[in-house]
């Protein structure tokens, strides 16, 4: 950090990668809290020779700089005030006639994770949440242990379980899937128990793992290993801005069943919330499988169950869908540093058993290149970007994807008029305006959503096809074109009558 952007950060507020401390009285022990919180989260700056005031800053300065950036460096590199030792570059600056210290403390690594502060003679875990320094309660401590142990938690034994105990059915669908993928390594005269044993789901001790009672236990083993459920879909026709309604939610499924289930019945829902598209071909209209929307939102899912944090007993991974927006929020952080996660290339599964049936299902994408499709392809369907949010002090993950219309449009406009005659199709007309063309003259009465729900397109396409059709003469604006109101009329035809 250098003059210019110390100053720019003086000029807003603390938050969760920032800190000042006044050092009046040399290195206080709440700034091993703070490194400690930082180290154990997203990492941050702390700013030292810095005091608080109503409503902003004030320059303090540092008097002794050499001797409190000895003092500071000392404390951090000894081991007598943080354990293990978390990086760190200290950088002297003078500002406004005074000197301060800023400290530039890195996020750690899974395995070095939880960093603890000696406080009060005792070593203590800290989390930053918000622009506070939080001591983590046992639970939270206890998922940094889970996630730095060399053994993932889905690899692990999962006891008095016996293959019986687990769904046939569950085993022959995933099973099933995996061989019409790679035929070539299929062994149908194999038992169930040998199929297991190949997909290391079973280990050399004999003991199934708990992947293997995730993906196909039974009701009572899921509820002997997960009882909190494993996804929670809410869709709400409401804005995102209105908030949860009084009703919680309009439908919901909640899957407290096997990982099988939750794919199936996940899948199923969410291809009847996204628009079934059609594309426009010499022959007629062909109606793709699925919209590029949703071949990222399935992608998007897939990772939330990949990569969740199944040792986390209480915290429900959910997937809330709003009329404006789509917010997946997942348990457990991303074990990737969020900027490189658009890049793709690096992988750290959290459960490596679980993300390679997946693969081999061929549900999820290569290692390291699934967040980079949801990327491409929500890109490529013409909608806004979609945002990230990792939170590695409260051990979450977040993708929101924008959804619908703007929220300052009418939704409950007519956009057209029945037609009395046939509409020709144009031979000069793209194949996206053609095809829009014969559904509204097919359809008479759409509004904005739904011509975008069943051409499975962006607002933005359909916005240039409508002026497309309006400049072949096919249809006639009402009021502004960028509402997307308009009034259908045959060639040759005079505008008619509101």
């Amino acid at each position: 950090m250098n003059r210019a952007q110390l100053l720019t950060r003086l000029g807003g507020t603390e938050w969760a990668d920032f800190e000042v401390k006044s050092a009046a009285g040399g290195v206080s022990r709440d700034a091993f809290k703070t490194i400690a919180a930082f180290a154990n989260s997203g990492g941050g700056w702390l700013v030292f020779g810095v005091s608080e005031t109503d409503g902003g800053y004030a320059l303090t300065g540092i008097e002794d700089i050499d001797r409190f950036q000895n003092d500071l460096l000392s404390a951090i590199r000894t081991g007598d005030t943080l354990r293990p030792q978390p990086a760190t570059e200290a950088r002297v600056l003078r500002v406004a006639d005074r000197w301060v210290l800023t400290l530039r403390v890195e996020e750690s690594k899974r395995t070095d994770k939880p960093v603890r502060a000696k406080v009060s003679g005792r070593w203590q875990a800290y989390v930053r949440i918000g622009a506070g320094d939080h001591r983590c309660r046992p639970e939270e401590e206890g998922r940094f242990v889970r996630d730095a142990t060399e053994e993932r938690y889905d690899q692990a034994a999962l006891p008095y379980v016996q293959v019986s105990d687990l769904d046939p059915k569950a085993v022959g669908w995933l099973r099933g899937l995996i061989d019409n993928r790679h035929p070539a390594e299929a062994d149908p005269a194999a038992s169930a128990e040998e199929w297991l044993e190949s997909k290391a789901l079973i280990r050399t001790d004999g003991q199934l793992t708990r992947a293997a009672g995730l993906f196909f236990g039974t009701p009572r083993v899921i509820a002997g290993c997960l009882p909190r459920g494993i996804v929670d879909l809410r869709v709400m026709h409401t804005p995102v801005r209105n908030g949860i309604p009084d009703h919680r939610w309009d439908d919901r499924r909640f899957c407290d069943g096997n990982l099988v289930e939750a794919i199936k019945s996940l899948l199923e829902r969410m291809h009847s919330l996204c628009p079934q598209p059609f594309e426009m071909e010499e022959t007629g209209p062909h109606r793709r499988s699925h919209s590029r929307e949703e071949e990222a939102l399935r992608e998007a899912l897939i990772n939330l169950i990949s990569h969740q944090d199944y040792s986390d007993q209480s915290r429900i991974p959910t997937v809330l869908w709003w009329r404006d927006e789509i917010r997946f929020r997942n348990t457990g952080d991303s074990l990737v540093a969020t900027e490189l996660l658009p890049g793709g290339g690096h992988s750290l599964p959290r459960n490596p058993l679980i993300a390679r049936l997946l693969r081999q299902a061929e549900l999820a994408e290569q290692a390291g290149t699934g967040m980079p499709k949801i990327l491409k392809i929500w890109r490529e369907a013409g909608r806004p970007a979609p945002t990230i949010h990792n939170i590695p002090g409260d051990k979450l993950f977040e993708m929101v994807f924008p959804w619908g219309e703007p929220l300052d449009e009418p939704l409950d406009e007519p956009l057209n008029e029945p037609l009395n005659e046939p509409v020709s199709r144009g031979a000069d007309l793209s194949k996206r305006a053609a095809g829009l063309l014969d559904l509204i003259a097919t359809n008479p009465g759409l509004r904005s959503p739904e011509l975008i729900r069943r051409t499975g397109t962006s607002r933005a396409t359909v916005r240039r096809a409508l002026q497309e059709l309006e400049a072949a003469g096919f249809i006639t604006f009402r009021g502004a074109p960028k509402t997307g109101g308009y009034y259908l009329t045959t060639e040759g035809e005079e505008e008619p009558d509101p």
